[in-house]
């Protein structure tokens, strides 16, 4: 008897490592809906990268191989300590040379000014500072106020005074 239990362990053994092999991948998380689960959220889009990813069109977005939401990815350019003007620039840079943003934001990140990034991507840097100008002022003096203004209600609503709460008046009562 104590034999045939021995042998029932010594033959379980590696069927039970078996069953720990299979279920490593599975947490108990994974049996949850998709509502119970942590959701990932996005980051919020910082007003400076709406109003630069306003400037250019889908066209030039496409070029620089910008995901579908090329304000999410200048936002976080952003955070990262980007200027506006800069931001502007490597965007040109990335559209004049036909090279992806990220390639572009990688050279500036290890040190390379935009100039030297466009002068190694064969792409005169003056013209192109000087559209990013344009662009800046662009962006300043009209998309980046019109993403900021904050909208009240129509000035024939503003001006109709507030009706006044009569207050009922209740009766003493008599002794």
């Amino acid at each position: 008897m104590i034999g045939a239990l021995a042998f029932a362990w010594l033959a379980a053994a590696p069927a039970r490592a078996q069953a720990v092999g299979v279920g490593t991948g599975i947490g108990p998380d994974a049996f949850l809906y998709s509502d119970d689960r942590e959701k990932k959220k996005p980051s919020p889009i910082m007003p400076m990268g709406l109003a630069v990813s306003l400037a250019f069109d889908a066209t030039t977005w496409a070029a620089v191989q910008t995901s579908t939401n090329p304000a999410a990815d200048l936002s976080a350019l952003v955070k990262r300590g980007y200027y506006k003007l800069e931001l502007i620039e490597a965007v040109l840079v990335a559209s004049k040379a036909k090279a992806p943003l990220k390639d572009i934001v990688a050279l500036h990140d290890k040190g390379k000014t935009l100039r030297e990034v466009a002068k190694t991507r064969d792409v005169d840097f003056d013209p192109l500072y000087e559209e990013a100008l344009r662009v800046d002022e662009r962006v300043t003096g009209e998309l980046l106020p019109e993403i900021m203004s904050v909208r009240g209600a129509p000035k024939e609503q503003a001006q109709k005074p507030q009706r006044e709460r009569k207050r009922r008046r209740v009766p003493k009562e008599s002794p």
